[in-house]
């Protein structure tokens, strides 16, 4: 049986041979340099993919399955992470400006390092999150969870916390 998963304005597609080595498939694909730009990846199990340096611009995950997924140095620019689960997973060295992770649940994630300008984290968990050397500038946080979350040498500037009882340890490069 064959899975198609296609871009979001349905003009490209990638069809993966064997329905039971999808997450095996879709690695090789992402490790060949496939570019998944604007793909529809919402609602799919990734759990504990290595898609690390992969390119998703723009791609949607909302409602996906992410735990424990590598993401190391991925482009996610402008990527759609909307009620996603990525508790416990590596996005460090990522470039997100733009993304959207709102009412995701990025707990025990390692962000540090990450570009993160404007992205949007209203009401997400980012319970021990470590943001260390991230650039958050600009970012929303409104009425997300931070407790534990580790923010040293981060860049805060400008960041929206509306509701949100910052909760969090070590001291930020740049604050608001």
């Amino acid at each position: 049986m064959d899975i198609t998963i296609k871009s979001i304005d349905g003009k490209r597609r990638h069809t993966f041979k064997d329905v039971t080595n999808f997450l095996q498939a879709l690695e090789s694909a992402v490790a060949d340099g496939t570019d998944f730009s604007k793909f529809d990846f919402s609602g799919v199990s990734l759990r504990n993919a290595d898609l690390a340096s992969g390119k998703f611009v723009g791609a949607d995950f909302s409602y996906a399955d992410l735990t424990e997924a590598d993401l190391r140095d991925a482009d996610l620019s402008g990527a759609n992470f909307q009620h996603a689960q990525l508790a416990h997973a590596q996005l460090f060295g990522a470039q997100a400006p733009g993304a959207d992770f709102e009412e995701a649940d990025l707990s025990h994630g390692d962000l540090r390092l990450t570009n993160l300008v404007a992205a949007n984290f209203k009401m997400a968990f980012l319970g021990w999150v470590d943001f260390y050397e991230a650039n958050l500038t600009r970012a929303d946080l409104s009425w997300s969870a931070t407790f534990g979350a580790k923010i040293n040498g981060t860049n805060l500037s400008g960041i929206k916390t509306e509701g949100t009882d910052l909760q969090w340890t070590g001291s930020p490069a740049k604050a608001s």
